[in-house]
C-alpha cells in the first residue's frame, strides 16, 4: 500500500506541474494574442485612413488629365 501511495503522490505532483506549465503557456499566449489584436486594430486604422486619402485624391484629381502628359515643373 505504501508503494501505491508513493506512486499516486508522484503522479499527482507531475499532474500539478503539468497544469501549472499549461497555465503559464496559456497566459503567455493570451498576452501575445492581445498584442496581436492591438497591432491589427492599429493597422486597420491606418488602412482606413489611407483608403480615405486615396479616395480624396481620386475625387480631387484633374479629370481626364493623364499625369504622363503633364510637363515637369521646370518647363
Amino acid at each position: 500500500m505504501k508503494m501505491s501511495r508513493d506512486v499516486d503522490q508522484e503522479r499527482l505532483v507531475r499532474l500539478e506541474e503539468s497544469v501549472a506549465h499549461q497555465e503559464q503557456l496559456l497566459d503567455q499566449l493570451n498576452g501575445v494574442l492581445t498584442q496581436l489584436r492591438l497591432d491589427y486594430d492599429e493597422l486597420l486604422k491606418h488602412s482606413r485612413n489611407a483608403e480615405v486619402q486615396i479616395q480624396w485624391l481620386v475625387e480631387n484629381s484633374s479629370q481626364g488629365q493623364d499625369p504622363l502628359d503633364e510637363k515637369p515643373p521646370h518647363y
